[in-house]
């Protein structure tokens, strides 16, 4: 059975087909994705805010604990946060120059990440149009007829694949797993959407937050390591465990911020923002609807999870000791 979409396996399959069922077949695409990542991060942030800046940024995605983690394994997190990292590009370039084929380039990466590990490429899509709206230098009109382009081309390009899955008789595919009805449009809308918030898992006992309590069983123990326990809330993330992966850049990040904020105070509507505005109204953006969620998701999250704030984090963190040092 496989409750996931098929992007990041086929990459796995081709590996294994090129070069034989062995450990480093499954697991040296994955590092080549993670190093790939750190170059794109590393572009973005350059083009922007300067090599120093950039080559921080890089560093700290590289050195992350939850990005080494996902970097080593054949979860499908590394090619997840690949594929956004190059609609970021094209998103970028898009609020920056105005152009229509790029937005929707964007929108097909986005599609595509989808079919990577569904819902959880969408959360970053409230930024790319906030960010779009905000910093393409056309009309009002134009930006949201582009958006609407936008939104078709995320959809047509992230349900077919599942479409066409469902209508495939069951005895000619595997068991859609995590799902009751053997329905990939379940999967994605039960186990992987609904059950990430509703779908509580139960407490382990009185310390209900990071290491489990004395006297807690075997299996217990191994949960609270698989699952993550801490109480929803706004300083879930602040929880010593959750922390520990990707939340240290945290403090860094928010020296970026602030003058960012300032700077780009005079913009009004008509007015599209600089592209150093854009690309920090870009990563908070990332770096904050990620966090709403696995600050909300009371249901089935995993630890490395976080892996998807570590791009946001690192170019914030980044800018944010380059103005330091500069001040």
């Amino acid at each position: 059975s496989v409750d996931k979409p098929p992007v990041a396996l086929w990459l796995q399959v081709a590996s294994v087909k090129l070069f034989g069922f062995a450990p480093l077949s499954l697991l040296v695409p994955q590092a080549l994705m993670g190093a790939a990542s750190v170059a794109i991060l590393y572009h973005l942030v350059r083009s922007r805010f300067g090599t120093g800046a950039g080559l921080l940024a890089a560093l700290f995605l590289a050195v992350t604990p939850v990005s080494v983690a996902v970097n080593r394994s054949n979860n499908m997190d590394t090619c997840l946060l690949l594929v956004l990292l190059l609609a970021a590009w094209a998103l970028l370039k898009a609020a920056e120059s105005g152009r229509r084929a790029l937005l929707l380039l964007a929108m097909a990466l986005v599609g595509l990440a989808f079919n990577v590990k569904m819902l959880a490429a969408f959360v970053v899509l409230p930024t790319f149009f906030v960010v779009y709206l905000a910093g393409a230098p056309h009309p009002w009109r134009r930006r949201v007829v582009d958006l609407a382009l936008a939104a078709v081309v995320v959809v047509a390009t992230a349900l077919p694949w599942m479409v066409f899955y469902d209508l495939t008789p069951a005895e000619r595919r595997p068991f859609v797993g995590s799902s009751k009805g053997n329905a990939m449009l379940e999967l994605a809308v039960g186990h992987n959407a609904l059950g990430r918030f509703v779908m509580r898992t139960p407490a382990i006992g009185p310390d209900d937050g990071g290491a489990p309590a004395a006297g807690t069983s075997g299996r217990e123990r191994f949960l609270a390591r698989l699952f993550v326990r801490t109480p929803t809330g706004p300083l879930r993330l602040a929880d010593g465990r959750l922390a520990a992966q990707v939340a240290w850049l945290l403090p860094l990040a928010l020296l970026a911020l602030l003058p960012g904020v300032l700077r780009c105070g005079s913009w009004r509507p008509a007015t599209p923002l600089t592209p150093v505005g854009l690309s920090l109204l870009f990563w908070f953006g990332w770096f904050a609807t990620y966090a709403v969620v696995y600050s909300l998701a009371g249901g089935i999250v995993h630890f490395y999870y976080l892996a998807t704030l570590g791009p946001a984090l690192a170019a914030l963190a980044a800018v944010g000791v380059v103005r330091l040092w500069r001040c």
